[in-house]
């Protein structure tokens, strides 16, 4: 977009363009623009750019067009402000630059901007027919835009989270490359499944929030143990959990060994859970086997 801005503008703007005509366009864009002359200093500052700050024409005029960016925006400008007073006019002329910066409006309070700035000739600003450089700045507020990619980027992050949560690692990456068909086959690996012993019953006399933390405590005291054994968390359905050793993220052979000591640390989270809980004591049926499989 600021490369088309600025190659409109060296089509509407060369020697022969005149002060009036240059600023009378300046003035009828719908962004955000000014127009300053080569030392900097602010000679035309349109209607949308006003609405934009917050600020009056007589607020900016004659002020250096760099105090309308913040003190964290200044060495970018800065930069490009000696680029162009170090280049010759008619150098300057065909240079131009598409930068974010942060600006500042009357009340101080900040926004981000997509700034374009570009050098100009125009004659009769002097009050004879000479040429002189003009920098002209056309400026586009983005906060909507960064706080709409802000929210998808919350959002992706969520999905991603939430695809892990249900997946292997190793699945919710294809799926997320756009493989529709995923099915290995693994000849060595071992399974892991536990369920708890009187669960319906226990739950029927439990109010859903009860329910949710007690699941949760017993959920998350296993996640932590399929981390310490290198174990993959496939599932859990209702008191249900499933996870298997020798899969992608460690396929070494001690997977047996690994996941009947996981298997056993489980009902050391159960004990704990217990004894905090007199109230509600927990047991499990726990099941292993270890072979090949297809999934």
């Amino acid at each position: 977009m600021g490369g088309s801005l600025a190659s409109k503008f060296r089509k509407e703007t060369n020697s022969s363009t005149s002060q009036d005509s240059y600023k009378e366009f300046i003035t009828s864009m719908i962004d955000g623009a000014l127009l300053a002359n080569e030392n900097g200093e602010i000679i035309v500052f349109n209607e949308p750019a006003q609405n934009m700050f917050g600020k009056s024409i007589s607020d900016v005029i004659g002020t250096h067009f760099s105090k309308l960016f913040s003190d964290e925006s200044n060495p970018a400008l800065e930069k490009i402000i000696k680029m162009i007073g170090e280049l010759k006019n008619e150098e300057a002329a065909k240079h131009g630059d598409v930068i974010e910066l942060e600006c500042v409006r009357k009340n101080l309070t900040k926004f981000p901007a997509v700034v374009t700035i570009f050098v100009s000739q125009i004659s009769g600003m002097k009050g004879n027919s000479s040429s002189s450089m003009v920098i002209s700045c056309i400026m586009r507020d983005i906060t909507s835009e960064r706080k709409q990619n802000s929210l998808l980027a919350e959002e992706k992050k969520n999905s991603e989270n939430l695809l892990r949560n249900i997946l292997p690692d190793a699945v919710a990456s294809k799926l997320k490359s756009g493989e529709t068909f995923i099915a290995e086959r693994f000849s060595d690996i071992t399974c892991f499944f536990s369920d708890m012993v009187g669960f319906t019953k226990m739950s029927s006399g439990m109010n859903p929030s009860e329910l949710v933390l007690m699941l949760s405590s017993i959920v998350n005291g296993f996640d932590d143990l399929t981390d310490v054994y290198s174990l993959e968390k496939i599932k859990t359905i209702g008191d249900a959990y499933f996870c298997v050793g020798g899969l992608h993220n460690n396929p070494q052979s001690d997977h047996p060994e690994r996941t009947l000591r996981f298997a056993i640390d489980t009902f050391q989270v159960i004990r704990n859970y217990n004894i905090e809980h007199p109230q509600n004591q927990l047991n499990i049926r726990v099941g292993i086997n270890t072979g090949s499989v297809v999934a």
